[in-house]
């Protein structure tokens, strides 16, 4: 009896496993390339507060050295218990260019925060 299997059986085996290897490694190679840059991290947001911080990191990033000034917006800002997230204005002052003219521009912010998420799941600018 053989200690070892026929060639043609190893043959057979070598041939899904590389198929695997291969997938496994561009499956690899497509998630660092193509993936998300940053993982956001989730917490509970307890409060409107807790909101409202996210929502100010928020802002940051997207309007930059742009950026004049932000506060929040308590009249508009809200929490949705039924719905299970907040939803916070900020009214933002941010520079802009206009015709060659740098001027100041007012909008408005809106993030939607889960609670059970913490960070801001929609995000919208719009002029008031």
């Amino acid at each position: 009896m053989p200690l070892s299997s026929p060639p043609y059986q190893q043959q057979g085996k070598i041939i899904p496993i590389s198929i695997l290897v291969l997938l496994a490694i561009s499956l690899a190679i497509t998630v660092v390339l193509f993936g998300p840059k940053e993982v956001k991290k989730s917490f509970m947001a307890r409060s409107i507060g807790d909101a409202a911080d996210s929502c100010e990191e928020e802002i940051i990033d997207y309007f930059d050295d742009r950026l004049i000034s932000k506060y929040y917006d308590e009249i508009s800002s809200r929490h949705e218990p039924h719905r299970k997230q907040y939803t916070v204005y900020y009214r933002v002052s941010h520079a802009e260019t206009v015709d060659e003219l740098p001027t100041v521009e007012h909008s408005m912010a809106k993030c939607v925060i889960w609670e059970s998420l913490g960070y801001v799941s929609e995000f919208r600018v719009f002029k008031p």
